[in-house]
């Protein structure tokens, strides 16, 4: 995934500090990681985070922290319902089955 896509449709949707500090790390770059590590299933310090960061700028608990902190805020779930919403044409549900929970059925069908 191209890090203009990310910055478009991933970033706006992450949580924001609350006491309004920026991070000093750039978020593109360590939402690919995080792509990378759900897709191949890497342990998270054995992701190849060299090659896109500096030796030593960010560590893999780094990369983790940003992961845990989003997935409990509830960060990667306006993202999945903001891109389905503004994708829903192109999104071809006649053949899957979803078993899903309650609450996250019913945002869905808010959306669609």
């Amino acid at each position: 995934m191209g890090e203009s896509t990310i910055i478009n449709w991933i970033i706006p949707f992450l949580s924001v500090g609350k006491r309004g500090f920026s991070s000093k790390y750039y978020f593109a770059k360590i939402i690919q990681l995080i792509l990378k590590r759900l897709k191949t299933g890497v342990q998270w310090r054995e992701l190849p985070i060299e090659s896109y960061f500096e030796k030593g700028e960010i560590s893999w608990q780094n990369v983790y922290y940003y992961f845990n902190k989003w997935s409990k805020d509830g960060s990667f779930q306006r993202i999945w319902l903001n891109l389905l919403s503004k994708k829903k044409r192109k999104l071809d549900m006649s053949c899957v089955q979803l078993s899903l929970p309650a609450r996250l059925l019913t945002l869905l069908k808010e959306c669609l």
